[in-house]
């Protein structure tokens, strides 16, 4: 069995992160809108007491905002509050997930 399976994650994170830095800025911004619907739809279905898996939104949110916010930075806008709120709501999803087991 191989040990330092947390370097194999970063590895994978590392690979993932470039592939979403050769994307063209079309794609980003489609992949984006497509994120973002999708987690509106959770969020209704949760609202609607259909559908609730915790945190989910929150994250396809935070994958959304954080998309955003790397279209702004290549645009030379800035982008820094946008890619703040997709950190936080990445936080906000790790409280909703650990306050829905606790």
């Amino acid at each position: 069995m191989r040990s330092g399976g947390g370097c194999d994650t970063l590895r994978g994170t590392v690979r993932a992160v470039r592939e979403v830095e050769k994307m063209s800025m079309n794609t980003k911004k489609n992949v984006s809108i497509g994120l973002l619907a999708l987690a509106m739809l959770l969020w209704a279905l949760r609202k609607l007491n259909v559908l609730y898996v915790p945190g989910l939104s929150m994250i396809l949110l935070a994958a959304s905002m954080l998309l955003v916010g790397s279209i702004m930075f290549q645009l030379k806008v800035g982008g820094t509050l946008i890619f703040a709120f997709g950190l936080f709501c990445i936080v906000a999803a790790v409280v909703e997930i650990r306050n829905f087991v606790a």
